[in-house]
């Protein structure tokens, strides 16, 4: 079993190695441009003076190594990769690696023969691959060492007598009460959770997941519960795992991180770039009502756990006592700022932070209070099902519905967002994105 601590301990570890090997190969390349290409022989004069001046490029080339690497996917779940499938991603990564090197750097090279950059080519990438691969391979050997099968160690919540044979996992434990679920969790360590119903009803399963959803194991259960999930859920391996996983997602790992990093970069480019329009909101709510700049409020966002989403103030301050309430059409609350924010959205834009750190993302469901939530989980109990995904500065939701006021709007965007889920691509965030401004333009925003 790993935890998340040493899960990210193994991660960094891949990285760490790629960093080194990629350094390594860096050298060894300009060795071989030295010695090979211009036919200057080894010394201190030849050599290590003129590396002197290449030490930018000696801390750029192991970071462009580890951001595409990082882009292909391999980095999520480097060691439950198959030994063919770790050759075949490092093959990939030092292929891209090897093509920006050569545009960059190589074709910069003065020569008399174009020979000269198509073998610089074919050495970059065998020198990177050479270098790289054997450290991933030592590293990924003596963690499966330890577990040759790769067996998922899996907690059965329910009757364990239901589940069909099971290869690659151990059963380390079986909950028959949903509510003794914190102590279990303190007391095993595991993988997986696994659902295992006599009865599945919506009302029963959806409780569920909710409560275990916030662990941040995978979820599966058998095959007879995928009815109740109307194609939420994905079915991983049909021939050796006949369980229905709830916790995946329909992209594969590298359109994750290119969601990622798409998030990360666009939203601190929008930060340095809109930073004078930020100064300046920051200025007109202070001066419109008394209170503070910015408003935090605590949400639920991926896996089911809270964090703290920023707003410019659009209301006067200390506008909700007690009981939460949604803002309405003419509400007397919104400032006269906080009207035009809210009509052109831009009351939104300090959770370009909360992208950056990791909380939202650029598109993906709205995030609602825990107390609203509770409300639409009486009625839409499903509602757990937009915790595989961060959620995101706009929506297909929001862009179909709007504004919620009500709880029926909130279960229609719900819908909306499941659908969404579903269906994610890289191409669906962009047309998203590009509708967004489109309502920005108008001034549609509540």
């Amino acid at each position: 079993m790993l935890s998340m601590s040493k899960h990210r301990k193994r991660q960094w570890l891949y990285v760490l190695f790629d960093y080194l090997s990629a350094m390594v190969a860096w050298l060894m390349f300009l060795a071989f441009r030295w010695v090979v290409n211009d036919g200057i022989t080894f010394g201190f004069s030849t050599v290590v003076l003129p590396a002197l001046h290449l030490v930018h490029s000696l801390l750029l080339y192991p970071l462009l190594v580890i951001i595409v690497h990082y882009l292909t996917g391999y980095y999520l779940r480097p060691y439950k990769l198959t030994y063919l499938y770790e050759i075949w991603k490092t093959l990939i990564g030092t292929f891209f690696i090897g093509g920006i090197a050569f545009v960059t750097i190589i074709l910069n090279d003065p020569v008399s023969d174009y020979t000269v950059y198509y073998r610089s080519l074919i050495a970059l990438w065998a020198i990177q691959f050479c270098c790289s691969y054997p450290p991933r391979l030592l590293h990924s050997y003596l963690i499966k060492r330890k577990n040759p099968l790769q067996k998922k160690q899996s907690l059965v919540v329910g009757d364990k007598s239901l589940l069909p044979r099971l290869p690659l996992r151990d059963i380390v434990g079986e909950i028959k009460d949903i509510n003794s679920w914190e102590s279990v969790l303190k007391s095993k360590t595991f993988d997986e959770v696994i659902i295992a119903l006599h009865n599945p009803q919506p009302e029963i399963l959806y409780p569920i997941i909710s409560k275990v959803y916030p662990s941040g194991k995978d979820i599966s259960m058998i095959p007879n519960t995928m009815d109740f999930l109307t194609g939420a859920a994905k079915v991983k391996n049909l021939t050796s795992s006949p369980l229905v996983s709830v916790t995946d997602l329909p992209m594969a790992d590298w359109k994750l991180c290119f969601k990622r990093a798409f998030d990360v970069v666009s939203a601190t480019v929008s930060v340095v770039l809109l930073s004078p329009l930020l100064a300046l909101i920051a200025i007109l709510v202070k001066s419109d009502s008394k209170g503070p700049v910015l408003y935090k409020q605590q949400r639920i966002g991926r896996r089911g756990k809270p964090f703290v989403i920023y707003k410019f103030r659009t209301m006067v301050a200390n506008a909700e006592s007690g009981t939460p309430m949604l803002a309405e059409k003419e509400d007397k609350r919104i400032t006269k700022v906080g009207h035009w924010l809210r009509k052109y959205r831009l009351d939104e834009l300090p959770q370009l932070w909360n992208i950056i750190k990791g909380d939202m993302s650029v598109v993906g469901p709205r995030p609602e209070r825990e107390f609203f939530i509770r409300q639409i989980e009486q009625r839409a109990p499903y509602y757990c099902l937009l915790y595989k995904v961060r959620p995101g500065l706009t929506s297909w939701g929001q862009i179909k519905v709007g504004y919620a006021d009500t709880i029926d709007k909130m279960i229609e965007r719900l819908d909306m967002n499941i659908a969404y889920i579903n269906n994610t691509s890289l191409t669906l965030d962009i047309k998203i994105i590009i509708y967004t401004f489109g309502i920005l333009i108008d001034g549609r925003g509540q």
